[in-house]
């Protein structure tokens, strides 16, 4: 598996709690299966070395996210990610 070949410091975990749109860019033919592939990822993700690494980002709002993964990596590194990206 992939996830043994990597050695991440941080695993941001964004679970399906948005709303799943066709912007264009999207495979639509997971929509249905998001839920179950989030439990698969997440099952994966325990069963690995990592499991204390990860942190769900679970603010419902895009904002809400990226300042929650901002504090993360803040206090994951010590590095403070530049924050006028949107």
């Amino acid at each position: 598996m992939v996830i043994e070949q990597e050695k991440p410091d941080l695993v941001l975990l964004i679970p399906p709690i948005t709303e799943y749109v066709d912007g264009g860019f999207r495979a639509m033919r997971w929509a249905s299966d998001r839920y179950r592939f989030h439990e698969t990822l997440v099952r994966v993700i325990q069963e690995s070395p990592y499991a204390d690494r990860v942190v769900t980002l679970d603010n419902p709002t895009f904002e809400g996210r990226k300042t929650q993964a901002i504090q993360a990596i803040r206090q994951a590194t010590g590095f403070t990610p530049r924050t006028g990206i949107s």
